[in-house]
């Protein structure tokens, strides 16, 4: 009786772990740079991503104002796949077979821009279905969005290369925040008459947080509820299992008296 119940314990051990691994999933996130450059050049914005494990497939989409970016070609990762298609949204579906080793924050792919006029739009972007080596599904982190910085190269510093990829210093990143707040705030104190703004169209910055501690916790109320009825289910089945075993080997009962008699 005691090794039965050795044995069931040990079972439900091995299922509470193997569970368990199951639920470990893998976590990435993903990252763009601020860039500013001068119009009408040709800039690069890579895709960095960060997290544990080896990034294998996902889908992006990314959203920036076409009226001052152009988006060129987009250069994946070496051994990697990436296939875009411009619409409302600019969409990449990519994939890399043996995956990507997230401990050393690698650009996962590089996109490449026209810039068409001066001024400033953010690229936020959405990430689904990650995949990491494993075919398993990852779990997202993070995604910040970028931006890109267009003005002449009087006003910038630096502006007339023709690819940047985001080192710049952060004075000047808030010196055209700091104007563009500035701009705002005039607007702001008219005598009382509404005025509409002809600003640019912008898109913005967003930092978008997918939450696992949900999906943990009912994967973690699943697996309770599992780990209890298994035990609940073995401690009925098993003792009534060897009571039945027990009354199966009992002895035929003896020959009534009657019979004897008429032996």
């Amino acid at each position: 009786m005691k090794r039965i119940l050795l044995i069931t314990f040990l079972f439900l051990l091995l299922a509470t772990g193997s569970a368990a691994k199951a639920f470990a999933v893998q976590t990435v996130s993903f990252s763009l740079p601020e860039v500013q450059c001068a119009p009408n050049r040709l800039i690069q914005v890579p895709c960095v991503a960060t997290g544990s494990g080896k990034f294998c497939a996902g889908t992006f989409s990314f959203q920036f104002d076409k009226n001052l970016l152009e988006i060129r070609k987009v250069t994946p990762y070496k051994g990697a796949k990436a296939v875009f298609h411009q619409a409302d949204t600019l969409k990449i579906s990519y994939v890399h077979p043996d995956g990507i080793d997230l401990s050393a924050a690698p650009e996962i792919f590089t996109l490449q821009f026209k810039v068409k006029g001066e001024g400033t739009t953010q690229i936020s972007f959405e990430v689904y279905d990650c995949v990491d080596s494993d075919v398993e599904f990852m779990q997202i982190g993070t995604c910040i969005s970028g931006s890109v910085t267009a003005e002449n190269s009087s006003k910038t510093t630096g502006g007339a290369s023709t690819e940047q990829k985001g080192k710049q210093t952060g004075s000047a990143q808030s010196s055209a925040r700091s104007d563009a707040k500035s701009g705002s705030s005039a607007k702001s104190q008219t005598s009382g008459k509404a005025e509409k703004e002809t600003t640019r169209p912008t898109v913005p910055i967003t930092e978008e947080k997918h939450d696992s501690n949900g999906n943990q916790a009912v994967a973690i109320a699943v697996l309770t509820v599992s780990v209890v009825g298994g035990m609940i289910f073995f401690s009925w089945f098993i003792p009534k299992m060897i009571k039945d075993y027990q009354s199966k080997k009992k002895p035929p009962a003896e020959e009534t008296s009657g019979d004897n008699d008429r032996k």
